[in-house]
């Protein structure tokens, strides 16, 4: 489903979002590719204060 829209990512990355999705659980994140599976999987991004 993300490779047909055009996201790539690693298998441990996809796993940490179906995680993330099942649990209703926020992913704590610094890396920039949490934010395009967004578009493909329900997942909430907590991002850390700069």
């Amino acid at each position: 489903m993300a490779r047909k829209k055009g996201i790539q990512g690693s298998n441990t990355d996809f796993l940490i979002c179906a995680i993330s999705s099942r649990h209703e659980m926020p992913i704590l994140t610094t890396d920039k590719d949490f934010t395009n599976f967004q578009s493909v999987f329900p997942v909430l991004l907590h991002v850390p204060r700069g």
